[in-house]
């Protein structure tokens, strides 16, 4: 299963269950290294795995070098069967693919297509049942998925 050095990088004796989504994995970790909650190590962890799994994970999909034109294309090909020619046409298409980015991450690290919702509706009521949420601040660090992010409320 493909993933960031993450783990490695914080637990070097680590072995991955390769069957595990990641938020399983990192509880593992966490638990392994006595992250809490009420330490407040936990979600500061959680923060820095989810950044090194989606930048992971974008960089086998976009090209790091390429400009951001480039990049959407690439997104665009990958889920929309097409490459508009700018970066606007890119993000309008794009914002009618609905992913959960939490699921996104556990299809990439399987190596399969993550599950596309039809509408916004179904997307947050899907993400709101099952907490499975990631903080904007995360998308920070690899904006070309900004256009994925979705509100909730």
């Amino acid at each position: 299963m493909p993933h960031s050095t993450y783990f490695e990088a914080h637990d070097p004796g680590f072995i991955h269950n390769d069957k595990n989504p990641l938020r399983v994995e990192f509880g593992r970790v966490a638990n392994r290294r006595g992250w809490t909650k009420a330490k407040g190590n936990y979600q500061r962890q959680w923060k820095t795995c989810l950044i090194a799994e989606l930048a992971y994970h974008v960089d086998n999909i976009v090209d790091g070098t390429g400009d951001k034109l480039e990049n959407m294309q690439m997104l665009c090909r990958e889920y929309c069967n097409e490459a508009p020619p700018s970066i606007t046409a890119c993000e309008k298409k794009l914002r009618k693919v609905h992913i959960n980015l939490l699921d996104w991450i556990d299809a990439q690290r399987r190596e399969a297509t993550p599950h596309i919702f039809r509408t916004h509706n179904a997307l947050k009521e899907y993400t709101q049942s099952t907490k499975k949420f990631i903080p904007k601040s995360v998308l920070k660090s690899v904006p070309v998925m900004k256009v994925f992010m979705r509100g909730l409320s």
